[in-house]
């Protein structure tokens, strides 16, 4: 499985602690912590190599990278997306228009 190119972008207003997660029915339930961002600052970018098919990300307090999520803890901003035939992207936190941030994948460049 090839891994894809992810730049993390918060382009919101807020800081926000955010989790980069793996769903999948391997996790019995739950999601896999893969990455954890603490306090990012509006502005911040952070760019990583993700393995999975799938990419999920939540503003979430709390949590340590290797722990499993339950699916019922994850907040009213949690999004995943498919990554087949994604080479590169960013992954932008914004606002939303509302209280509550909202994730979206830009750039995407195809595989």
């Amino acid at each position: 499985m090839a891994a894809h190119e992810i730049r993390f972008i918060n382009a919101s207003g807020n800081p926000w602690s955010v989790v980069i997660f793996q769903p999948g029915p391997a996790h019995d339930g739950g999601v896999l912590a893969w990455r954890v961002i603490a306090n990012a600052a509006p502005g911040y970018q952070e760019s990583f190599r993700f393995p999975g098919a799938l990419l999920g990300a939540d503003v979430l307090d709390a949590v340590q990278p290797g722990q499993i999520i339950d699916e019922d803890a994850l907040s009213d901003a949690a999004a995943v997306f498919p990554l087949d035939g994604i080479a590169a992207a960013d992954l932008v936190l914004g606002d939303g228009g509302g209280t509550v941030p909202e994730f979206s994948l830009q750039n995407v460049r195809d595989a």
